[in-house]
């Protein structure tokens, strides 16, 4: 992923982090803070991955796929570059990724929920249910549009 979205000047992320690092991701972690992933190297999009892994039933992945389909809409409002649609890192950014993104994602999830649409999965022993949405699964579906 280094070559992305300008990314080909960072080497080696891993290696520019610290023993303090750690502490920060665990910090981010519990403050659920985008921000406070955005650490040394580490870009919005990657941020939100993180977010939306460690905190799937709250948030979603912001990166170009998903922006287009949302920034046409007039759903959301990012600042990004021109050429490709890669997002800005930038402050106002991350606030819209709360105010804006994520609470798209959340009222569409809420949206189905209450609509009792639900999709085939799987729970955490392998057996096959029928599952509501979350705001990760409503980015996963902006995501797959995409490709």
């Amino acid at each position: 992923m280094a070559s992305q979205g300008g990314r080909g000047k960072v080497k080696n992320v891993r290696s520019r982090w610290t023993q303090l690092t750690y502490g920060q991701l665990i910090c981010a972690y519990r403050h659920c803070s985008l921000s406070d992933f955005c650490i040394d190297g580490v870009r919005l999009p990657i941020a939100s991955a993180m977010l939306r892994f460690t905190h799937s039933n709250e948030y979603g992945i912001m990166d170009s796929r998903g922006v287009k389909h949302t920034q046409r809409a007039g759903i959301k409002t990012l600042s990004i570059r021109a050429k490709d649609g890669y997002i800005n890192d930038t402050k106002e950014n991350i606030d819209k990724y709360y105010s804006e993104y994520a609470s798209f994602l959340k009222a569409e999830a809420n949206s189905l929920t209450t609509a009792r649409v639900t999709f085939p999965d799987f729970d955490a022993a392998g057996n096959s249910i029928r599952a509501s949405f979350r705001p990760c699964d409503i980015e996963m579906a902006l995501f797959k549009q995409a490709i």
